[in-house]
């Protein structure tokens, strides 16, 4: 594999919460690590092998 080359391996989303509701606690970092991790464990990568992620929200 290049350097350059760009992989998807999955797309999972974070919990929809309510407003001030459970998940109202958590920072967006927190909830984005939890999303990554989930595509980690759900792809044939391990993580020593990610150099790099992007996230966006809509």
């Amino acid at each position: 594999m290049d350097n350059d080359d760009v992989i998807i391996t999955s797309a999972f989303r974070t919990a929809i919460g309510s407003f001030n509701g459970s998940l109202s606690s958590k920072t967006a970092p927190e909830l984005g690590s939890t999303v990554i991790k989930k595509c980690i464990e759900n792809s044939e990568l391990k993580k020593e092998e990610v150099d790099m992620v992007c996230m966006g929200q809509v």
